[in-house]
């Protein structure tokens, strides 16, 4: 038998983007904002933001604007993670140590190397200095007495005479920076603008901008969005947000991932009956919170591992819906986890017990948003047929059928099959019954 552990190691989709595919059209953009650099002749610096949710794309638009760059002789990339250093004073001196190792590549002076290293170490050294101020929007802070202030001045001259000679411009590449916590992500902002106008020295910055300017505001006590957005926009001199993927790209997308990467892991033979009542049913019942290609993988991963572990055990169909479920809702599929009884109607609960569970479930379904709430009620309808109180309408192509029929096909609304759905450990199989 083939080791299951090993199949799923090789098979799970990464979250890395796939920078060599262009699954929703998004290189177009991507050039447009290289050749904006690449053209550009003037010394001056600027400040890229591109703005995006989490799971929408950022990184891979990011690795797509630094193939673009990378072609470009006289251009430069430096790939910065903000996440290897939570301290401060690290963050600053580590930075200008990283672009001191770049350009002592592009120029044959020892001199710039150590110049950059130098004003590297004076930024670190004084960025946490209580004694004097300077003003960057909300963050104050100056680290600068008048005689460091005068030799970081002649160093930073230096620097910029050699930058400008060598005709080589440096793109420094960010993401994730939403992800921060608050010191970091002000942290982060207090380096762009300690260093953005230096000649030849351009940002690209991805994140999401309401959690950044919320985070911004939140810091300085205002609890105010726009606030934050006030100082972004001090920051970031070109402000761009992600194009954004139909619907039906999104859900091309994930379709193809199922056919490619999920349903050649299963033994059984997957019917094109079968595959379009799991179409049918995830497009009538879960797309409505498929919103990120994120989204996708993850839903991907979840069918990857709990396929080949049931698939003798279940119906496919009702499986690969229920882990929906489980990705897309999952405090819906605890509750349909913990209340068999309700969903099978098996008549194992008195009456009022009974009533109490579905009042509580059918709150739970009116919360949700109000356009899911039918898709969500009709997919129930569809898995649970026997559960149609749960809809506001009647759903006569789910026929209700007896649990004899129900656990022939293996159906999740079977007593005797419901709790195999929730368990990915292999039972016996002398309690397996056909």
């Amino acid at each position: 038998m083939e080791d299951t552990s090993s199949t799923l190691s090789k098979s799970f989709i990464s979250d890395d983007p796939e920078v060599e595919k262009d699954y929703f059209k998004r290189k177009p953009f991507a050039q447009q904002i290289s050749n904006i650099i690449v053209s550009r002749k003037e010394p001056s610096s600027i400040v890229v933001g591109i703005y995006g949710k989490w799971g929408e794309g950022k990184t891979t638009v990011l690795n797509f604007i630094e193939n673009e760059l990378t072609r470009t002789e006289n251009i430069i990339c430096i790939r910065y993670n903000p996440w290897y250093y939570s301290d401060e004073v690290m963050l600053l001196q580590d930075f200008f140590n990283v672009l001191a190792g770049k350009l002592e590549k592009v120029s044959s002076s020892n001199d710039l190397k150590a110049q950059v290293k130098k004003y590297g170490k004076h930024i670190s050294q004084f960025a946490t200095s209580k004694s004097t101020t300077i003003n960057l929007g909300p963050l104050q802070f100056n680290p600068f007495s008048s005689d460091s202030f005068l030799d970081l001045t002649e160093s930073k001259k230096e620097i910029q005479a050699i930058l400008k000679s060598c005709n080589i411009r440096i793109v420094v590449l960010m993401d994730d920076i939403d992800r921060l916590d608050k010191n970091e992500i002000q942290s982060i902002f207090k380096l762009v603008k300690l260093s953005a106008d230096f000649y030849y020295l351009d940002y690209i910055l991805a994140f999401d901008e309401e959690m950044v300017a919320s985070a911004i505001g939140d810091k300085y006590g205002s609890n105010d969005i726009e606030s934050g957005r006030n100082f972004l926009e001090k920051i970031i001199s070109v402000p761009l947000h992600l194009p954004q993927i139909g619907e039906t790209a999104l859900f091309y997308y994930l379709r193809d991932g199922i056919d490619n990467n999920v349903l050649p892991m299963i033994k059984q033979k997957f019917t094109e009956e079968e595959h379009e009542v799991f179409i049918k049913q995830f497009r009538k019942g879960l797309q409505v919170r498929l919103n990120t290609p994120r989204m996708a993988k993850r839903y991907q991963n979840a069918l990857i591992f709990a396929l080949p572990i049931l698939e003798d055990e279940v119906n496919i169909v009702d499986l690969m819906l229920i882990e929906g479920v489980r990705v897309f809702y999952p405090k819906m599929y605890d509750l349909i986890k913990n209340n068999a009884e309700v969903f099978i109607n098996s008549n194992l609960l008195l009456e009022t017990e009974l009533k109490k569970s579905f009042e509580r479930i059918n709150n739970e379904i009116e919360s949700l948003p109000f356009q899911e709430r039918d898709p969500f009620r009709d997919l129930i309808a569809f898995l649970f047929p026997g559960s149609q109180r749960f809809s506001n309408t009647s759903y006569s192509s789910y026929p209700v059928e007896n649990q004899q029929s129900l656990a022939r096909k293996r159906r999740i609304s079977s007593l005797r099959y419901f709790n195999r759905y929730f368990s990915y450990a292999v039972p016996s199989r002398r309690y397996i019954r056909s």
